[in-house]
């Protein structure tokens, strides 16, 4: 995060659900994480005049197209993304956990292999296989 542009962090304000979407989407960004390249019916159904609630010029659009063409925020069921509204815990759960998924799918993690004994041994003990 990069705070205010007058250099404020307010970490006391609540985090809207467009800022969540912005955040989300700059994660994406610094993982590399390659964009998609359609949107989706239910990003398609935010916008306001498709039955959403969301202009169509608004700041948060990049944002909105990544994280709802991929799953990781949704509109409710009328196509409302009520952005302007509080992220609230779920939102931030199902939003970095579908995150985790993502990156695991599009960049496996691979972890360095252990060593044959991962614990030192004595010899002549039951340590290591003998009595």
């Amino acid at each position: 995060m990069s705070g205010y542009p007058d250099l404020t962090f307010r970490g006391q304000n609540k985090v809207s659900r467009y800022e969540l979407a912005s955040q989300l989407k700059r994660i994406i960004d610094k993982l590399g994480v390659l964009p998609t390249l359609v949107g989706s019916p239910s990003y398609e159904r935010i916008f306001v005049g498709r039955g959403g609630d969301v202009p169509p010029q608004h700041w948060s659009h990049a944002a909105l197209r990544e994280v709802i063409s991929r799953g990781l925020m949704t509109p409710d069921e009328r196509g409302r993304f009520r952005g302007d509204e509080p992220a609230t815990q779920y939102d931030l759960a199902i939003g970095l956990v579908s995150l985790a998924r993502l990156v695991e799918k599009e960049k496996p993690v691979s972890l360095p292999k252990p060593s044959a004994s991962p614990h030192p041994t004595r010899t002549g003990d039951r340590f290591n296989g003998r009595r």
